[in-house]
């Protein structure tokens, strides 16, 4: 089966967290984990809940088996995964060009498949003023880094040249960055603001 980018959309939450677990062990260590080591990793009594996970990843084509038994599985060259960089913490009020320069070592770079092409880095998150979006505290923000983007979408935005991550707000000419939680205010961007849109959030992973 010839990998399709929209084949990710089928893939729980769990998939995602073994398909990015083999696939850094790969680039790591030449070679996949074993099913034992990944029941391990992700806490797993049972090594048919991995054989299950894999097996959705075979049929869905995002994993292929080794032609050589004992090196167990490849990941498909069609597939576009992408090594990008976690640079911070969002909204935690870190400026991103600093956490850029701090960039020193490969352990900061997560494998991540990609939906486009662009550009795309990471952010973990820190405060609860996405909790309405299904954005949580510790959580990791994929984000594909671009100047524009569209009404209602989640973006990453420097603000007096601090990050946070808001829903953008367009209307009647206006430009704000919504919370979704009520114990936070709206963030204007009005001229008087020195504001920049970073990227727009395109996926969410957590660690369950």
């Amino acid at each position: 089966m010839v990998f399709n980018p929209r084949n990710k959309n089928l893939l729980t939450p769990k998939q995602q967290q073994v398909l990015e677990f083999i696939a850094q062990e790969i680039k790591s260590t030449g070679r996949s984990p074993t099913y034992r080591a990944i029941a391990a990793h992700f806490g797993l009594k049972a090594i048919g809940t991995v054989q299950d996970h894999i097996a959705k990843l075979l049929e869905l084509g995002v994993l292929q088996k080794e032609e050589n038994p004992s090196r167990g599985l490849k990941l498909p060259v069609q597939t576009p995964v992408s090594w990008i960089p976690l640079l911070g913490r969002v909204p935690a009020g870190t400026p991103l060009e600093a956490i850029q320069e701090e960039i020193q070592h490969p352990e900061k770079y997560l494998p991540f498949i990609e939906q486009k092409s662009g550009e795309y880095f990471a952010l973990t998150v820190q405060g609860d003023s996405m909790i309405g979006k299904g954005i949580l505290e510790g959580d990791i923000l994929i984000v594909r880094k671009q100047a524009e983007a569209q009404n209602g979408e989640i973006v990453v935005a420097l603000v007096d040249q601090e990050a946070t991550v808001k829903t953008l707000e367009k209307k009647k000419g206006s430009l704000r960055l919504l919370p979704a939680n009520p114990l936070f205010e709206p963030i204007e961007l009005n001229a008087d603001r020195n504001h920049l849109i970073l990227g727009k959030v395109v996926a969410v992973q957590r660690k369950l």
